[in-house]
C-alpha cells in the first residue's frame, strides 16, 4: 500500500522560518521575498492576486473605510485558494487612516505573507508558537516567542544586496508587463530604510522575472 502524499500545507508547515524573520517595533515579521521564494520552490505554479477596488480606471489596491484602510490578497497554490485581509498599520500595529503609498505597499506585502502562511509556511508564528508544526518540542508561551525567534541561533550578518542586484530590480520594475500595483510594490520594497540581504534580493529578482516572463508568454 503506497504512502499517502503529504498535502501542500503539511509540507510548508514543517519549514522552520525563524532565521528569516525581522523585528519591527514590538512585532516580528517574516520576509515576504523569502516566503514567496519558498512557496515557489515547493509549488512552482503558485500565484497571487492583489485585489483592487474601484472602476473606470480609478482602481486602487486598498479599501478606505471609517475605521481605516484595508488590503486584500489571495494566494492560489496547487488548486487551493487562501485569502487574507489586512489593515494598513503603523509599527505599533495602530490603524493608519490616511496612508501613503509606502505604507500601503508594506501592508500588501504583509498581507501576501500572511496569505502564504495560510497555506502552512510560518503559520506557527501567528499562532504564538516558536517551532514548526510536526516538531516534538512543546510550544513556548507566546510571551517568549519574540525573544525565542531571535535567540535560537547566533545572529550572523548576511551579505547585503549588491549594486548590480539593485540595478537589475530597478530595470525589472520599469517593465510594461508589471501592473501599477506590482510596480508600486517593487519601488516600496527598494525604499525600505533597513535595506535588504543579497539572498532576499535574489528572490525578488527571480519573482519579478517570473511575473514578466509569464506576462510576455501570454502576449505571444
Amino acid at each position: 500500500m503506497s504512502e499517502k502524499k503529504e498535502s501542500l500545507f503539511e509540507r510548508l508547515s514543517q519549514i522552520n522560518v525563524s532565521e528569516y524573520t525581522e523585528k519591527k517595533g514590538k512585532f516580528t515579521y517574516l520576509s515576504w521575498a523569502w516566503a514567496v521564494n519558498e512557496l515557489k520552490k515547493i509549488a512552482p505554479g503558485a500565484y497571487w492576486i492583489i485585489h483592487e477596488w474601484g472602476t473606470g480606471g480609478n482602481e486602487k489596491p486598498y479599501q478606505q473605510t471609517e475605521s481605516g484602510c484595508f488590503v486584500k490578497v489571495t494566494v492560489i497554490a496547487e488548486g487551493v485558494e487562501m485569502t487574507q485581509i489586512h489593515p494598513v498599520l503603523d509599527n505599533r500595529n495602530e490603524p493608519i487612516k490616511t496612508p501613503n503609498a509606502f505604507e500601503i505597499n508594506t501592508s500588501i506585502m504583509r498581507c501576501l505573507t500572511k496569505a502564504i502562511s495560510l497555506h502552512g509556511l510560518g503559520l506557527y508564528i501567528y499562532a504564538g508558537e516558536d517551532l514548526p508544526f510536526g516538531k516534538s518540542e512543546k510550544p513556548k508561551p507566546s510571551i517568549e516567542v519574540e525573544n525565542a525567534i531571535h535567540k535560537q541561533k547566533p545572529k550572523h550578518l548576511k551579505p547585503l544586496m549588491t549594486e548590480p542586484q539593485e540595478k537589475k530590480i530597478r530595470e525589472l520594475i520599469k517593465s510594461h508587463h508589471l501592473t501599477d500595483t506590482q510596480r508600486i510594490s517593487g519601488e516600496g520594497w527598494l525604499s525600505e530604510p533597513q535595506g535588504h540581504s543579497k539572498e532576499s534580493a535574489t528572490a525578488t529578482i527571480d519573482m519579478l522575472t517570473q511575473i514578466i516572463e509569464k506576462a510576455n508568454g501570454l502576449e505571444k
